[in-house]
């Protein structure tokens, strides 16, 4: 049937009304296909509420669609919005969260904050597809876990195309090096950072990669190679991680901290807008500082640079050590690290403040109940102000449904540390209501 788009939906997909039949005026989505277009699609799902279509072909075309650069997009699932311009992705994203925060009240403008469009991604997962007679490498399909064979990737930095191409062409060469235990091979992880690499290798058992580690190593400033010992899907690092070969870390300055990370640290994969997002959080974080979720510590070592009292709660034991080691290396002594569950921590060093500001920067996840109940108890030692930084927008509406219980958004900011993707990270600012 022929169909036309009026809006778009959360993951950047096109929403039309079934015109005609027994299904008249029943929601759909459609990839692929902007508001204001008419298309000719397929129903590949009906359920009693919505459908779900496949897109046949474009009757009349937006004048913000543009022509995508990869030729992989709509087939790879890493990018969803490579047929919108600059300005309708950018309008896109600002709704997602102002849906969110004009429940609660908010109701300014808000910009969304941009940078480089392709060529931003410091860490990447390649997915070995070895269910052939050759080692591939390549990207999962949209919706899937089959791979599609690329050959690079236009969102990851030029560095890690590089590497890439090298460990397609190394794999293809010494597919029988691997013969006995090619099935083992689960993942490439590349992370690239001011040039210098840190490459894993998620295997399902230990195998002999000694010619890999030689081999690359020699071809690129590789500063570690990692094994890790992994069958789980949704985590793929959680497994046995063993550095086979190098120094493993990759030193950084940024705000004059000093610090280091390994294969298992987190970092923002967006160099630029990181430092912007960063640039937020320190402007209007006043006063001391509660710094929940606060991962190898580089924000709290930030703020602890203006001798302000800063306590860093992180759950994760590795990344509370590196936080331990910058504090250290920094000669912070007004910081102190925390590692342990935010939600028991915090209502514990609130009472040692009288004035402080809680940044939180959770996982997808969002903040954890305890966290929410501790927010919402009117004699508790509640901080002043709050910073929210999310990269989900379901979770941090569930969270502000708490929080605003006590607190009003006074700014809010969306930082596009993911273009061409549906992802944003979202800067929330709130004040205690007296």
């Amino acid at each position: 049937m022929r169909v036309d788009v009026v809006r778009l939906g959360v993951n950047g997909e096109g929403i039309f009304y079934v015109p005609v039949g027994k299904n008249k005026d029943k929601i759909g989505f459609v990839d692929f296909v902007l508001p204001g277009e008419s298309a000719d699609i397929e129903i590949a799902q009906d359920k009693s509420k919505f459908c779900r279509a496949k897109l046949i072909d474009l009757c009349s075309k937006s004048a913000n669609r543009v022509v995508p650069k990869c030729k992989y997009f709509g087939v790879c699932g890493g990018c969803d919005l490579q047929h919108m311009d600059k300005l309708l992705q950018t309008e896109f994203k600002k709704k997602l969260i102002l849906d969110v925060v004009q429940k609660f009240g908010y109701s300014s403008d808000i910009e969304i904050v941009c940078g480089e469009p392709f060529g931003y991604r410091n860490k990447m997962v390649f997915p070995f597809d070895c269910s052939k007679d050759k080692i591939t490498l390549g990207m999962f399909k949209k919706n899937s876990h089959e791979v599609v064979d690329i050959d690079e990737c236009l969102i990851a930095k030029s560095g890690i195309n590089k590497v890439l191409d090298f460990c397609k062409k190394y794999f293809d060469t010494n597919n029988k090096l691997f013969e006995k235990c090619k099935n083992e091979l689960k993942y490439l992880v590349v992370r690239e950072v001011e040039h210098k690499f840190l490459i894993t290798l998620v295997c399902g058992r230990k195998i002999d990669l000694s010619d890999f580690c030689d081999s690359i190593c020699n071809a690129f400033d590789v500063l570690g190679v990692y094994m890790n010992i992994s069958d789980n899907s949704d985590d793929i690092l959680s497994g046995d991680n063993t550095l086979i070969a190098g120094v493993g870390q990759i030193d950084l300055c940024e705000f004059g901290i000093d610090y280091s990370i390994d294969n298992l640290s987190f970092l923002q994969v967006n160099d630029e807008m990181k430092t912007k997002l960063y640039d937020t959080v320190i402007n209007y974080a006043s006063g001391d500082i509660v710094d929940a979720y606060s991962g190898a510590g580089l924000l709290s070592g930030i703020m602890a640079r203006s001798n302000r009292k800063v306590v860093g709660i992180e759950i994760n034991n590795n990344a509370s050590h590196c936080a331990d080691i910058l504090k250290e290396k920094n000669n912070l002594k007004s910081l102190k690290n925390i590692c342990g569950d935010t939600g028991v921590y915090l209502p514990k060093v609130s009472k040692d403040f009288d004035w402080y500001t809680l940044i939180l920067d959770p996982a997808r996840s969002g903040c954890g109940k305890a966290v929410l109940d501790f927010l919402k108890d009117k004699s508790a030692n509640l901080p002043a102000s709050i910073v929210y930084v999310s990269c989900n927008l379901a979770t941090l509406k569930r969270d502000l449904a708490q929080i605003c219980q006590n607190y009003k958004i006074t700014y809010v900011r969306g930082v596009d540390m993911f273009p061409n993707t549906k992802h944003i990270e979202t800067i929330v600012c709130l004040q205690k209501q007296v």
